[in-house]
């Protein structure tokens, strides 16, 4: 019995990796906890979000994303105006990215409840678009499905790649962009990044990608 739950505990990480190294690890990929400690030793990953809620910033699959893992994340480990990795309220199989507005025990307005101030309950954040043109229900974001929790925080973006030439620490909060300034200094491979993005541009132009 050992064995086989070796074997199949093996054959798991071989396929976690593949993705991994794909950069296309998925929010139900970090759900397993043996896998997680697996990855430990690897603090970041590659990501590409979709849509433009988040533009100016990140123009969608056009810019690649460097993410830092948060496998434990709290309110400690996230400051207001992070740039996170959260999984989809409405599927959580899928990941969403947008910046962290505030945290438990401060003070929102939602349009759920008529634009009257309320506190955030315990474990929740709120989390918003960057795009101004867009309306809240295009955004997708707490203004349209709530606060979420904080356990359904996978990561924070901590650099991003416009293009080979224009590239940089994302804008977070201070502390956070001191904090994943080192983690990126030790793990960014930039010759790594920048083939996974141009790989993208290339199967773009090809008309290759999956509509």
């Amino acid at each position: 019995m050992a064995l086989i739950i070796g074997i199949v505990l093996i054959a798991s990480c071989d396929t976690m990796m593949q993705k991994y190294d794909a950069g296309q690890i998925e929010a139900r990929d970090l759900e397993r906890s043996d896998l997680r400690a697996l990855f430990l030793g690897k603090m970041t990953y590659f990501y590409r979000s979709e849509g433009e809620a988040m533009a100016p910033t990140i123009q969608g699959p056009e810019h690649t994303l460097l993410v830092r893992k948060l496998a434990l994340p709290s309110k400690l480990g996230v400051s207001v105006g992070d740039v996170l990795v959260f999984k989809d309220p409405s599927a959580s199989n899928k990941l969403l990215v947008r910046r962290l507005s505030a945290l438990e025990g401060e003070a929102i307005v939602s349009p759920k409840k008529k634009n009257k101030l309320s506190v955030l309950g315990k474990g929740k954040c709120w989390v918003v678009a960057d795009n101004k043109d867009l309306t809240a229900k295009k955004a997708r974001d707490s203004r349209t499905f709530g606060p979420i929790s904080i356990n359904d925080v996978v990561g924070r973006v901590a650099y991003i790649m416009r293009t080979p030439q224009d590239h940089g620490l994302i804008a977070n909060s201070l502390d956070s962009m001191s904090e994943d300034s080192a983690v990126v200094s030790t793990e960014l491979d930039l010759e790594e990044l920048v083939k996974w993005h141009k790989s993208y541009q290339e199967r773009k132009a090809s008309g290759s990608l999956l509509s």
